[in-house]
């Protein structure tokens, strides 16, 4: 079963970039953030934004994503209890995963670990790339300037 997650040209960047330092597919990280969606709604009964919009500025592609029947029945309940379209929700989802990603200070985005490592690190200009070391997911730039 497969969906379509429409995302703005700032987002759609922001998924690219994430998945070349991940070293995984822009479609991988789309499914983590359904994921991470689904398991959210669940423990937090939280609730679709009303005010969460479909970006203005629709990137040129859309991602299509593979999902198990059983998220695909979880997606269409909240859809249905927030009155508004599985799109809008995946596209929330994968928006909530970009700002987590994009504020993740000293835990892991992915498992929450907070044993971290900085690799590719520059003698010459104090700086990296720090990395879970558990799941390998990157976290953030380092700079020691």
């Amino acid at each position: 079963m497969s969906a379509t997650v429409v995302l703005g040209k700032d987002e759609q960047k922001k998924l690219e970039r994430f998945a070349k330092l991940d070293r995984k597919k822009t479609e991988e990280l789309a499914v983590v953030a359904i994921d991470q969606y689904l398991k959210w709604r669940e423990d937090d009964k939280q609730s679709f934004s009303k005010s969460h919009q479909l970006p203005t500025d629709v990137a040129e592609k859309s991602i299509v994503v593979l999902i198990n029947p059983e998220q695909h029945d979880k997606l269409r309940k909240y859809a249905f209890k927030d009155i508004t379209t599985i799109g809008k929700i995946l596209q929330h989802a994968v928006s909530r995963y970009l700002e987590k990603r994009s504020s993740a200070r000293n835990a892991c985005p992915h498992c929450e670990s907070k044993n971290l490592e900085v690799r590719n690190h520059s003698f010459m200009w104090h700086d990296g790339d720090i990395y879970c070391e558990d799941c390998g997911t990157y976290v953030r730039d380092f700079d020691a300037g």
